[in-house]
């Protein structure tokens, strides 16, 4: 009889590492699994935020041709450009002159680390138009 529970007990020993190792391969191939998923959502959540940066940068733009506009019109008597906010997002919008042009470099920032950048070249003589909009590296 001790030779079987001695039997018995070691095929119980084989059955718990064979456990074992089966619940180690899972949880890994788990762990992995969910890896990918967390990866794939912060992906996701990154562009998200680019492209909102990108919304800021271009909605600015429109905010420093408007305000050019203005000083065209008469209506104001200059602009350098300026800061704006939205709610924890910014962006700046510096006003560089070069002859009868106006330079618009944007820069919005978005959870204080995604940044995006457009430049706006304006003409303000003879007439009033946007000559280019270009998204920056």
């Amino acid at each position: 009889m001790r030779r079987n529970h001695s039997q018995s007990k070691q095929s119980g020993q084989v059955a718990l590492i064979a456990i074992l190792i089966v619940s180690a391969a899972v949880l890994v191939v788990s762990l992995a699994v969910s890896s990918l998923g967390l990866n794939e959502m912060l992906m996701g959540f990154e562009g998200q935020q680019s492209e909102r940066a990108f919304q800021i940068a271009d909605t600015c733009a429109d905010e420093g041709v408007l305000r050019l506009r203005r000083v065209y019109d008469g209506e104001e008597a200059s602009y350098s450009g300026g800061t704006l906010t939205f709610g924890s997002d910014s962006c700046t919008i510096a006003v560089t002159v070069a002859g009868s042009n106006r330079i618009l470099d944007v820069t919005s920032t978005v959870n204080s680390k995604i940044n995006r950048k457009i430049q706006t070249v304006v003409q303000v003589s003879p007439s009033f138009q946007v000559l280019s909009w270009q998204e920056q590296p």
